[in-house]
């Protein structure tokens, strides 16, 4: 995971603040204006009130309260850490940027017709499967049929809906960007726009509108007068379109395009396709980003379980180690144990020791054998001992007292 460190300096974040509003430079920042004003109280860094900057608009006076001198020890400055995004590769955002630009130029304008004229193949599929479709609770048009636009307006509004989704249609094509409908229950339609496939649809805007009790409800409302003593609504269509993207991964950008009072949808297309077009670039953003974090948490993955390998490798070493080291001083002590017996034995008068019922000479042979099958140090020495066709040591031979049994 990368991360990014941002400084702020208490004196021009003050030069800052006073020149402009401080949502603007938040906004060059990259924080909130709520981040930002915790800074300035952090630096001790005056901010405008409320309606400085209106009534600076209308010439009058507002005083600037100077930078408060800091106390020994608070610092000039504030340094944060932040989550640094991936951006896309150099100069594919260019390209988004140019398809959305060219939005504006009056040659592309897209003019929605008075009728339908030569409908696209999905919009004359859409209106088979709408025109004669039941509606929802919300008076909304719910046709049976997959495969096809997503539209989702009242009768009175389709052939309106109808219109605006075949210009768009025509319009997105005509720009190379391919328009399909899926195959699922909701008929999700997309734009492909440079390798992106951005989910749109069309939208009749409900409203609320007060209902009155209906006869039960007033019968209780009567008997107990604390019941539904708030207002009741239902959601009926309102007359207004809307043109509308996906939700994730498309926050923090603009999603729809609608009727308002200045502007109708139809004249609103070109500003629909500059917000699908954006829109490709938001996702392109956010799944190179989603596969850098993914690349990351694979290495990071990869080196834990590395070192987990690593960790249990040096386990297993140093239990053979210590298995090894416990085995060679054993080895040692049942030699210097024999060696002591022998020469006991050899000082003694009576050649008949017995350890159980096997003869103390036999059993000392069978002692050092055992002796040589644990001391791993025993084959590396026998092996240098062939090479080099040299005898036993001299800590090896029968005179020095361990004397060493053949090993089995």
């Amino acid at each position: 995971m990368s991360w990014e460190k941002i400084s702020y300096n208490r004196n021009a974040l003050y030069e800052q603040v006073w020149s402009e509003p401080i949502l603007k430079v938040a906004k060059s920042y990259g924080i909130s204006n709520v981040g930002l004003a915790k800074i300035c109280d952090r630096l001790k860094v005056p901010r405008p009130g409320m309606g400085y900057w209106q009534r600076l608009k209308w010439g009058k006076v507002v005083a600037k309260p100077p930078l408060p001198a800091l106390r020994d020890g608070e610092s000039e400055e504030h340094v944060s850490q932040r989550y640094a995004k991936l951006g896309l590769e150099p100069g594919t955002s260019n390209e988004f940027v140019v398809l959305a630009d060219g939005e504006k130029h009056p040659a592309n304008r897209i003019t929605v017709p008075e009728s339908l004229v030569e409908p696209h193949s999905l919009a004359v599929k859409a209106e088979k499967c709408l025109r004669h479709a039941g509606t929802d609770q919300f008076g909304l048009l719910r046709p049976r049929a997959t495969g096809r636009l997503t539209i989702r307006v009242s009768r009175a509004s389709l052939d309106r809906a109808l219109r605006v989704m075949d210009t768009l249609l025509k319009a997105l094509e005509a720009r190379q960007y391919k328009v399909s409908v899926d195959s699922g229950e909701n008929g999700h339609t997309s734009a492909l726009v440079l390798g992106e496939a951005v989910p749109f649809w069309i939208e009749e805007i409900v409203d609320p509108v007060e209902r009155p009790l209906t006869a039960k409800e007033r019968q209780e409302k009567e008997k107990y007068s604390w019941m539904h003593t708030r207002p009741y609504y239902n959601q009926v269509p309102s007359g207004r379109l809307a043109l509308k993207i996906g939700s994730a991964p498309y926050t923090g950008i603009r999603r729809t395009v609608a009727d308002s009072e200045k502007r109708r949808l139809e004249d609103s297309l070109n500003k629909f396709v500059e917000v699908v077009v954006l829109g490709a670039e938001k996702q392109k953003s956010e799944r190179l980003e989603k596969e850098r974090r993914e690349r990351e948490w694979k290495e990071r993955e990869r080196l834990r379980l590395e070192e987990q390998r690593r960790q249990e490798l040096e386990r297993q070493r140093l239990e053979i180690l210590t298995r090894q080291v416990d085995d060679w001083d054993r080895s040692r002590r049942i030699r210097k144990f024999i060696a002591e017996m022998r020469e006991l034995e050899l000082s003694s008068s009576k050649k008949t020791w017995k350890i159980g019922e096997i003869p103390l000479a036999e059993w000392m042979e069978w002692a050092l054998g055992y002796a040589d099958r644990i001391d791993p140090v025993a084959p590396i020495r026998k092996a240098r001992q062939t090479v080099s066709g040299e005898g036993p040591t001299p800590t090896d031979s029968p005179a020095s007292a361990p004397v060493t049994a053949p090993s089995s």
